[in-house]
């Protein structure tokens, strides 16, 4: 019997065939892990573990003083060298996509999406403090070793909760609502005189659950610490779009090399990140 599969259209339930496994089972797949460049280090990230909380303070001088670190990034850090919001979309704008506008015709709100960022925690899980380490272990003993003082704020989870008045802002100084984007689409009139001439309405509320794959999948990355004048090589999953000017960040050792973990859509400005007082010495 023929079990090609060409020119088949597929049917739900019929088994998929697949083509990876051979050169995985045979040892020929290819991770992160397995990218491996002299020099290199590693980066882990401290995260928050408030939906919501102001940072105090963030003592870092423990980290620094595990064998194996070499330096610790803060918010503060970003800031002080101009880095940049990582850049997003906020209305869709592929052709299948529908075109959400807001019926009051207002801009969507942008709201900034910091590397690190310095005044607040607004998820649980965001990376606030960033520890290199000449290991994956020396890195993580590092993170243990940082210490945040924060100020809970209340928070909400439920979405319907989030827009009633007096919810939690996830942004209070930057919007005066947590409403994203409250959109029409469609013929208004027409939805309105099939309802009328209908002869039975039924009414209830209802959630739309995520519509598509939303997988909760890491991007690591790896490059080499590069001159600011060079274009650096990355190399990650796939779906890593970066800008010809983006720039690593380095320790104190030109023989470094950074890991990155944020997608860049436009240029960073273009100075070296290299705050001495937040990096212990890397040697020769």
């Amino acid at each position: 019997m023929d079990h090609s599969y060409d020119n088949v259209t597929p049917r739900i339930g019929d088994a998929v065939p697949r083509k990876e496994d051979l050169r995985l089972l045979t040892g020929a797949g290819s991770f992160s892990d397995d990218v491996n460049l002299d020099g290199q280090v590693y980066a882990v990230m401290v995260r928050s573990p408030h939906a919501h909380a102001r940072i105090i303070d963030v003592e870092i001088a423990e980290a620094l003083a595990v064998p194996g670190v070499l330096a610790v990034f803060t918010g503060a850090d970003a800031m002080e060298d101009g880095l940049a919001p990582v850049p997003h979309l906020v209305r869709l704008g592929a052709s299948m996509d529908i075109m959400l506008e807001n019926r009051d015709g207002s801009e969507h709100h942008r709201t900034p999406h910091f590397v690190l960022p310095a005044d607040k925690a607004r998820f649980v899980g965001e990376a606030l403090v960033m520890v290199i380490g000449e290991t994956e272990a020396a890195a993580r003993d590092g993170a243990e070793q940082v210490s945040i003082e924060y100020e809970p704020l209340p928070s909400v989870t439920g979405t319907a909760a989030a827009l009633t008045d007096g919810a939690p802002l996830v942004w209070d100084d930057e919007a005066a609502t947590n409403l994203c984007v409250d959109a029409d689409v469609g013929d208004e009139a027409a939805t309105d005189a099939a309802f009328a001439g209908a002869a039975h309405v039924v009414r209830l509320e209802t959630w739309i659950r995520r519509v598509t794959g939303v997988t909760m999948k890491r991007k690591p990355a790896v490059t080499p610490c590069m001159p600011a004048a060079a274009e650096p090589t990355v190399r990650s999953v796939k779906r890593l779009r970066c800008s010809a000017s983006m720039r690593t960040k380095s320790a104190t050792s030109p023989a470094m090399w950074a890991a990155i973990s944020a997608p860049a859509t436009r240029s960073i400005p273009n100075s070296p990140w290299s705050p001495g007082r937040r990096a212990a010495s890397a040697g020769p």
